[in-house]
């Protein structure tokens, strides 16, 4: 939800007319990324999270004026990061993935859910533990979402009690991706949180 939280900072500052101002966002699994606050005096923790001190993000942007939300969104991606993972995306057209990634479940009414799958390209086959694959419903027809985009294919349904992921992506799965293996996810019932 990169670009949408960063629209959704940019149309919140113009809301709140501040010159600057830390806008506080959740994920919600349901409905995507959610304004919790907004702050005009953003603290000294925001600086220390991002290791990039106020002054010289300040500098950067000392005499450029934001005209619209897509310029302002566009400013803030090459000027504050991303710019090498989109370069990739777009010389190669493939997404990146971490080693474990967010997914999707659908089952057959369509319904999702949320899991957090094992990027794994020494398996051939996408699999998926037989407690998850009965507990759903599925079909050895797996349909999911990674990274916003729709795999379907023919799943091996496990029964390994000893895995610590329910589902493994296969590299027959993985071939509009492109991996990197510094990008983790954790897994939480409640929260899925990219680690830093």
């Amino acid at each position: 939800f990169w670009k949408e939280i960063l629209e959704i900072s940019v149309k919140s500052q113009i809301a709140l007319k501040f010159n600057y101002v830390g806008i506080d966002i959740v994920i919600d699994r349901e409905k995507g990324p959610l304004v919790v606050e907004a702050n005009n005096r953003p603290g000294l923790a925001i600086q220390i999270a991002n290791l990039a001190p106020l002054k010289s993000r300040l500098e950067k942007t000392e005499n450029i004026k934001v005209k619209s939300v897509k310029q302002g969104v566009r400013l803030a991606r090459d000027l504050f990061g991303g710019e090498i993972e989109e370069e990739l995306e777009e010389i190669s057209g493939k997404k990146i993935v971490g080693i474990t990634e967010p997914i999707e479940i659908i089952d057959a009414k369509g319904k999702k859910h949320p899991f957090v799958a094992k990027i794994d390209t020494g398996a051939l086959k996408t699999q998926i533990q037989e407690d998850l694959f009965n507990k759903l419903k599925l079909t050895t027809d797996l349909s999911f979402i990674i990274n916003n985009t729709l795999i379907k294919t023919e799943a091996l349904v496990i029964n390994n009690p000893n895995l610590k992921y329910e589902i493994i992506i296969g590299r027959k799965d993985l071939k509009k991706f492109l991996i990197d293996p510094a990008k983790i996810y954790l897994k939480s019932k409640k929260l899925l949180r990219k680690k830093v």
